[in-house]
């Protein structure tokens, strides 16, 4: 059953704590079964402005806002938490409740401009174009620590096709465009510790990065190249 797997979990209460947590860190909590809790909320709007969809030109202009919170604990004993009745508490933690080692909340707010024009050169040949400009604003908050990354990202994305009708059951088509992934913060790597715990890791030789590269991941783009029948 499930109670007596979280049992066998904890007691192995004869083995040491070993230097196997992130960065080294001891820990003290034998045998842990981890639990990641999340949650997310997102809201969203869009809108358009449309061209009759039977012309030979068309058009669409449009407008969309976008907002998205997500947040997260991890537990090393989550177990005592999902089983209150096991009283692990008692066994394994001195009678206290169990507490998150971290706890992370990250709040996205994203506002785009975007068009495109169609044009049917004749009855079997479309060529479109399409464009969207996007501006990010994304809060990375480590709730234990108080430590935050507030990032922006402004992007444009292009994208231009052409399709050709060859008969009524085959057609080919190629297109081009480009994307962005916004930036991502890392508010743990700010954290004091783990900033003189990487410093030294890094002057000892045994890493070759640094806290600052991981605070943040800059944001990146592709280019995408397609082509089918």
């Amino acid at each position: 059953s499930a109670s007596d797997e979280a049992l066998r979990w904890i007691a192995n209460s004869s083995v040491e704590g070993a230097s196997t947590s992130f960065m080294g860190m001891f820990n003290p909590m034998l045998t842990a079964n981890m639990g990641v809790p999340s949650g997310s909320e997102e809201d969203y709007v869009d809108v358009r402005w449309l061209s009759p969809d039977d012309a030979q030109l068309r058009w669409m202009v449009g407008l969309s806002s976008f907002e998205f919170h997500y947040e997260s604990q991890v537990f090393s004993q989550y177990t005592g938490i999902a089983y209150p009745g096991l009283g692990l508490q008692d066994l394994i933690n001195g009678g206290m409740e169990f507490l998150p080692r971290r706890r992370s909340d990250q709040t996205a707010d994203a506002t785009g401009l975007y068009g495109s024009v169609s044009y049917d050169i004749n009855d079997r040949t479309t060529v479109s174009a399409e464009a969207r400009f996007q501006r990010e604003e994304q809060v990375t908050l480590d709730v234990l620590s108080g430590n935050r990354v507030v990032l922006e990202t402004e992007s444009f994305q292009p994208r231009f096709a052409i399709n050709h009708t060859l008969n009524d059951n085959w057609s080919i088509y190629g297109q081009i465009a480009q994307g962005t992934n916004p930036a991502r913060g890392n508010p743990q790597m700010i954290d004091p510790v783990v900033q003189a715990a990487t410093e030294a890791a890094f002057a000892a030789g045994a890493i070759t990065y640094t806290a600052d590269q991981f605070t943040k991941t800059a944001e990146e783009e592709l280019t995408n190249y397609e082509f089918g029948i």
